[in-house]
């Protein structure tokens, strides 16, 4: 309730109310002064224009592709040259820059080994190949999660690259992708 107040004497107290929010009956009150809002007042000057910021470096231009080599239902063997494609135009001077491997369902006894080589130029784009361990899904938690050979990573335009099954648990997993990663060079 908001009001001006016109009298007051003792305990009595009255009020001309011009503003309701809300009923029912208080047993104490709190007093406050109040008033309606004032016009607003003009706009102060623009301040003067702040240096410029540092420009930032460019970001790197990446690209992910994931080949899939199997699907869920296929048991995983040994099959260099496996699965192929060619490098496209858009992808000419990038380079390999992150790998990775996962399965379905984990093989045991004995280790997944994967290798990404470059048919174009007879090479390994890998110095140490992918390895999914016995009873894992993926190279995410390998000892050897696959080391990129920077002397053999780089790919240019009609470069058939190459994913290679090196070797196969005995009791051999099921599903295969491999996660490629390049960036413009």
């Amino acid at each position: 309730m908001e009001g001006v107040i016109t009298s007051y004497s003792g305990t009595a107290l009255e009020v001309l109310v011009d503003l309701i929010g809300g009923g029912g009956t208080h047993a104490d009150w709190t007093f406050s002064i109040a008033g309606q809002r004032g016009m607003q007042g003009e706009q102060g000057e623009q301040g003067e224009q702040g240096e410029q910021g540092a420009s930032g470096a460019d970001a790197p231009i990446i690209v992910s592709l994931q080949v899939y080599l199997a699907n869920e239902n296929v048991v995983i063997s040994n099959a260099a040259g496996g699965v192929a494609f060619r490098v496209p135009a858009d992808l000419d001077g990038f380079e390999l820059a992150g790998v990775g491997a996962s399965v379905a369902t984990p093989g045991t006894t004995g280790n997944l080994d994967i290798q990404v080589r470059n048919a174009m130029q007879a090479a390994d784009m890998l110095s140490t190949a992918m390895r999914i361990e016995s009873g894992e899904s993926g190279t995410q938690t390998s000892a050897q999660p696959g080391t990129i050979d920077t002397a053999n990573d780089d790919v240019a335009t009609g470069d058939l690259i190459v994913i290679d099954v090196d070797t196969v648990q005995s009791s051999p997993p099921m599903g295969l992708i491999v996660d490629l990663k390049f960036e413009a060079s």
